[in-house]
């Protein structure tokens, strides 16, 4: 699309060029036109309040990029930091900590992050965000759900000789990606 935008934008600006240079009387009209409205449009940019409106441009444009890079930065951050909660949880030597680690596995998988803006690629600020948790907690969930026992993460019914070898009663699971998880008992 933006190759497209280019394209279309040299194509318009080689036809002007080519009319303005041309000795064809319809085009020195045509080139008179257009360099008495650029004077004109320059002097009344210089001799107003142009080169105001030119900063204010500038200082809004770099504002918002600011905002957006900010929004990025949060967005990460907080997803790092969800991540790491949630491996030191899962690490915890007490099933108790695994089971409070997984009632949030599906929301600390999809947490969405914005695309690191670029300050001269405004269209890209505002593109589908990504998910930088998936693929780590998708090969934890295949790694260590299939080593994990009873005693590390397991609930043991007492009435009935039942056992669950993972603990996955109060898990949410929302739209989490399990994938060729081994979850057998």
């Amino acid at each position: 699309m933006e190759v497209k935008i280019i394209s279309f934008g040299v194509v318009i600006a080689l036809i002007i060029i080519w009319s303005i240079n041309s000795e064809d009387p319809e085009f020195q009209r045509l080139r008179e036109v257009i360099v008495g409205w650029r004077k004109q449009a320059w002097s009344s940019f210089v001799g107003g309040y142009g080169y105001l409106a030119l900063v204010t441009f500038f200082a809004a444009y770099v504002g918002l990029y600011f905002i957006m890079e900010a929004r990025y930065e949060r967005r990460a951050n907080r997803a790092a930091f969800e991540r790491a909660s949630f491996f030191t949880m899962v690490t915890s030597p007490k099933p108790g900590s695994f089971v409070a680690a997984m009632t949030n596995f599906g929301p600390v998988q999809n947490l969405r992050v914005p695309i690191e803006p670029e300050l001269l690629k405004p269209w890209h600020w505002f593109r589908k965000p990504f998910k930088p948790n998936k693929e780590h907690l998708l090969r934890w969930a295949r790694g260590a759900l299939e080593r994990c026992g009873r005693v590390d993460c397991g609930y043991v019914q007492r009435t009935p000789k039942l056992f669950y070898r993972i603990d996955l009663r109060r898990a949410d699971l929302s739209h989490a990606d399990l994938s060729h998880t081994n979850l057998i008992n």
